[in-house]
């Protein structure tokens, strides 16, 4: 008896001061525990826990919920002055989200409330494929700001509609109000025939089915809010009683399937129901109302026939989407019934009925409420900014806004600077701080307190503070074509406040501002290297200069290979020679794949052919003057010879082709072009190697590295591997084809691997003849050579290839053409200097003729002449001589051959002979630079 007796007394002492006001279900704590106590150190794991055991007046805060495998069912009642509240997190926390385990039979609802008085849902976010509240036989019920989220589409509704919150038919007094139902398949609230007293107020609801549907209800007060849906807005069937007013209904303008009118009311309801004060638009049909079984397409139509909706306005004017937000002067500002059955005094977002102003009130009962969930709110806001931003310890900031204040509205403002100091209050939004060590970034908040006692906050800009420490220039310079962009960029305790740049071509300096984030675009008028100069400056008044070399030229872009000139048949110019001294023009511009613009260069294959005596052509662009020096052709009486050339194309898209003695037939293949233009994806930068590289040789046999043991037979064809790169970043290889031992006339074809044979050649051959020729072959993976008749020997050396820009993420880094006037840099006929037997020339190119520090390649058109044997000659970077050749000459031979040549590490290009003597000239035709 004693130990019971003790036992009472101990349970009592436990509960002497009563149950706590608040539990707590934090399902994420690693302490939780199923059997409570429920506090905020030893919280319940899951709901269904807490609902177990709460009582009249407790609250049960819902920190963190696991997902619920069945609904959590309330059984247990509150009190009138007591009610048990169950809420998202504590005050001043985001709501708590609760969601249906993946795979829940969720029908009977995530919160089920059965049998029960006086409960409380509230800061909820519930998220449910099936109905997320089930309010069952159950009397003064409230779910306020509790969101529902289903798992359906307005526009791929699904085929099994579920109401989002269902109030059975023993149910009253029930209040559902300030929240958003969204993407709910069914209602987004069912009313079930025989309740009553059900309040819907300041909801936002988007669902299939109607927005609120009810079916034999007494007593429903729909009033001051959203609905957006697919199915109507209020459906009121059976015979029912009560009003809808305040509220705003739009169907989905975007839905395909047919929408129901916005309000529809049954004739069982007509005489006990209230319509007024809304703002209702029609169906697809048209319809906007469906009262008593009559449609009816406008207000005014409505009015007149059933005595109803005297304040109602057709459609939402000033509305913003499908979200019902409205703007000053919308008709539904200050426009509804204050008095309406069930009006909150606040709307979904909790935030008061204000009047506006701006706008007359035309409401009921001298009032300004709002039409709809969304009040209208006094547009007072503050724009914050701060000088300076940053800067070197210790920093004097001043803080500020600008108000936007439409209303009038007087406001007294507090600034946090952010950094722990205190708030100071005052009349204006300006107030000045000093941060006095390295730190941040600060984010200082201007707080403006309205009469009402609202607080509205802007914390945008930020502070940092930095190190004291120099002012250094970082500016960025990027080429694309003949475009260069400049952008101001600086290391500094201060923030760059602006500058100037040159960009070193004679035209006017421009002004960078402070903030470029785009950079300033500067266009260049010709290929070329420039220094571009300026400065840069911070907000701390300080100034350094800045210079940057940069180069900007064309990429090289493939045409089909296409004859576009031939005077033996009037192809591309009159059909005759060209005689001595001659000028033909040749239209190149929007020819054969060249676009009519933005072509820095043009690459072709010019054949000379049936001339009457030895002489040379030179090649340059039209409406320039003939370069003093240089040639492309040169040739005896009745030789034919190609040779590729790169040639700059005039303003007028022509270049010339000049001829220096007798008559002669000229031929011009297309290859391609490099364009100034932005970049292309098509285009392509050139990547020299370091020094050429045998790629295929068939005179030789097994055992070493040529392919074929005979020589290249008539019609025949031989695919080789090209050296670009890899597979998709190539554009083209740049060959050297050398042909030998021709045992007749004929030509050879260069071609991708996958390609169709062209109809040009780039190689002819005669017997007892050594050619080579320079040949550009569009792909990167492989090519094809085809020979026209009779059988000969082929060489090929490869010397680089085009990549595409892809900027960094290119293993490699290609460059940019600039073609120059043809300039001489070596010439050893002048002072006797010829080349002997295994003797080289370095030829100086960089810092001469314009050309930049940082050149990876120059086009050189190399001429040999004179050789006392018969030898062959190697232009190339320097180091190790390479087993290649460019030029292949027996004696007293004149011949020209494009060499696009690496240049090495100081600026030189080395010319080996093999044999004999020989002299050589070299031509500078153009250079390759990387851009910035």
């Amino acid at each position: 008896m004693t130990a019971l007796l003790l036992g009472a007394l101990g349970a009592g002492t436990a509960s002497a001061d009563g149950p706590a006001t608040d539990l707590y279900v934090n399902s994420f704590a690693g302490n939780c525990s199923h059997s409570g106590p429920g506090t905020q150190t030893i919280p319940f794991c899951a709901i269904q826990d807490a609902a177990d055991v709460v009582g009249p007046g407790q609250t049960v805060h819902i920190i963190n919920s696991a997902q619920p495998t069945s609904p959590v069912v309330i059984s247990r009642s509150g009190t009138a002055g007591a009610p048990i509240t169950f809420t998202g997190g504590v005050p001043g926390s985001a709501d708590t989200t609760v969601s249906t385990a993946a795979g829940t039979a969720s029908s009977t609802g995530l919160f089920t409330l059965k049998d029960v008085q006086y409960v409380v849902l509230d800061h909820l976010s519930l998220s449910s494929a099936g109905t997320a509240v089930s309010v069952i036989s159950s009397e003064h019920i409230t779910l306020d700001r509790t969101d529902v989220s289903g798992s359906d589409s307005i526009y791929a509704p699904s085929s099994a509609p579920v109401d989002a919150i269902t109030v059975d038919g023993s149910s009253s007094d029930v209040s559902i109000s300030h929240a958003v139902a969204q993407y709910v398949s069914g209602s987004g609230i069912a009313v079930q025939s025989g309740a009553s007293h059900v309040v819907v107020a300041s909801e936002v609801i988007d669902s299939v089915g109607s927005a609120i549907q009810a079916s034999g209800v007494s007593d429903l007060e729909v009033a001051g809010n959203t609905l957006t849906s697919m199915g109507g807005g209020v459906a009121v069937t059976g015979t029912s009683t009560g009003s809808i007013e305040n509220t705003v209904v739009i169907p989905h303008d975007m839905t395909t399937s047919a929408t129901q009118p916005a309000i529809s009311v049954s004739a069982g309801s007509t005489g006990g129901f209230t319509a007024d004060y809304n703002a209702v638009t029609a169906d697809r049909s048209g319809v906007e109302y469906d009262w008593g079984g009559t449609s009816y397409t406008s207000v005014a139509a409505f009015r007149a026939a059933a005595d109803q909706g005297q304040h109602d306005i057709d459609g939402l004017p000033g509305r913003t989407g499908d979200s019902g937000l409205i703007a000053e002067g919308s008709p539904i500002v200050d426009s509804g019934a204050a008095d309406a059955p069930g009006q909150s005094p606040t709307d979904y977002r909790g935030l008061s009925r204000v009047d506006d102003p701006e706008v007359a009130n035309t409401g009921s009962a001298d009032g300004y409420v709002d039409r709809g969930a969304m009040e209208y709110q006094d547009p007072f806001r503050l724009i914050p900014r701060v000088s300076p931003a940053a800067g070197p310890a210790p920093l004097s900031v001043t803080v500020s806004a600008t108000v936007y204040n439409p209303w009038g509205t007087t406001a007294r403002y507090s600034i946090d600077f952010g950094d722990g100091s205190p708030a100071g209050t005052s009349s204006t939004p300006t107030a000045t701080h000093t941060y006095p060590t390295v730190g941040g970034p600060f984010r200082p908040t201007v707080t403006a307190t309205l009469p009402s006692g609202e607080q509205r906050s802007y914390a945008n800009p930020s502070v940092t503070v930095n190190a004291p420490g120099p002012l250094v220039e970082a500016v960025a310079l990027t080429t694309n074509g003949l475009s260069a962009t400049v952008k101001g960029r600086i290391t500094s305790p201060w923030l760059f406040s602006g500058g100037t740049a040159n960009f070193g071509d004679g035209s006017a300096p421009v002004t960078i501002p402070a903030y470029n984030p785009d950079g300033i675009v500067h266009t260049y008028a010709a290929p070329g290297s420039y220094t571009v100069t300026g400065t840069v400056s911070d907000e701390g008044g300080r100034t350094v200069p800045f210079t940057r070399k940069i180069t900007v030229g064309g990429q090289y872009v493939t045409v089909p290979a296409t004859r576009i000139l031939d005077t033996r048949n009037g192809t591309g110019a009159a059909k005759h020679k060209v005689g001595p001294g001659g000028v033909l023009r040749l239209k190149v511009a929007g020819v054969a794949g060249v676009p009519i613009s933005d072509v820095g260069a043009v690459t072709m294959n010019v054949t000379d052919t049936n001339s009457s005596t030895g002489g040379w052509v030179v090649a340059y662009a039209d409406g320039t003057t003939r370069p003093a020096v240089g040639s492309n052709l040169n040739f005896k009486a009745g030789e034919t010879n190609p040779n590729l050339v790169t040639v700059p194309v005039g303003k007028d898209g022509y270049v010339d082709l000049y001829n220096a003695f007798g008559t002669v037939d000229l031929i011009a293949d297309v290859q391609g072009y490099y364009s100034t233009a932005w970049t292309m994806s098509s285009a392509g930068q050139y990547v020299p190697f370091a020094a050429p590289v045998r790629d295929l040789d068939i005179r030789n046999g097994p055992g070493e590295d040529g392919l074929i043991v005979k020589p290249f037979g008539a019609g025949w064809s031989v695919t080789a591997m090209g050296l670009a790169g890899g597979s998709d970043s190539g554009t083209a290889m740049v060959l050297n084809l050398t042909s030998l031992n021709a045992d007749s006339s004929g030509w050879v074809a260069a071609m991708p691997a996958d390609g169709t044979r062209p109809a040009v050649s780039n190689l002819n051959y005669a017997p007892g003849r050594t050619t080579s020729n320079l040949a550009v072959v569009p792909g990167d993976d492989a090519y094809t050579l085809y020979n026209s008749s009779g059988h000969v020997g082929l060489i090929v050396d490869a010397q680089g290839y085009f990549i595409r820009d892809y900027g960094s993420a290119n293993a490699v880094t290609g460059a940019d053409y600039v073609p120059l006037t043809p300039t001489r840099v070596a010439d050893t006929r002048i002072g006797n200097h010829h080349l002997g037997t295994g003797s080289t020339l370095r030829i100086k190119v960089v810092g001469t003729h314009g050309i930049p520090v940082g050149t990876t390649a120059v086009n050189v058109n190399l001429t040999g002449t004179g050789s006392s044997k018969s030898t062959y000659v190697i232009a190339y970077g320097g180091g190790k001589t390479p087993r290649s050749s460019n030029l292949n000459l027996v004696p007293g031979q004149t011949r020209p051959v494009l060499a696009t040549v690496p240049v090495d590490s100081s600026g030189y290009i080395t010319v080996y002979n093999y044999n004999g003597t020989v002299d050589v000239i070299a031509d500078l035709e153009g250079y390759y630079a990387p851009s910035p």
